[in-house]
């Protein structure tokens, strides 16, 4: 039989869905991410947008990172970020295959 290791301990991953969480249900009208403000609604709407592989590689960025002062804030900021850029990424790649067919094709 085979066992699965999860890249991210379970304690741990406990630890990161209670600060999304906690991100998410806070009352606050803005959250600090990387010293600007935005409203806690787009905040919110990024955060539910979490998928496994974004939260893997925003984990190990926190993990590779020295002198980290508030762990969560930083954590929530990375987050943020990765998922944002994942988007982008995935959209730039639907416009530019877009691009490529009407270029092609004429249309």
């Amino acid at each position: 039989m085979y066992s699965i290791q999860p890249l991210i301990p379970v304690k741990e991953l406990d630890e990161h869905i209670e600060s999304i969480a906690r991100t998410i249900c806070n009352d606050k009208a803005t959250v600090t991410i990387c010293g600007q403000e935005f409203p806690h609604e787009v905040v919110k709407s990024v955060l539910l947008k979490v998928n496994i592989d974004c939260l893997e590689r925003a984990v190990e960025n926190v993990k590779t990172t020295d002198n980290i002062r508030n762990l969560e804030k930083y954590f929530i900021s990375t987050l943020f970020n990765k998922i944002n850029n994942n988007h982008f990424k995935t959209n730039n790649e639907e416009r530019w295959a877009d691009y490529a067919v009407k270029r092609d094709l004429g249309y």
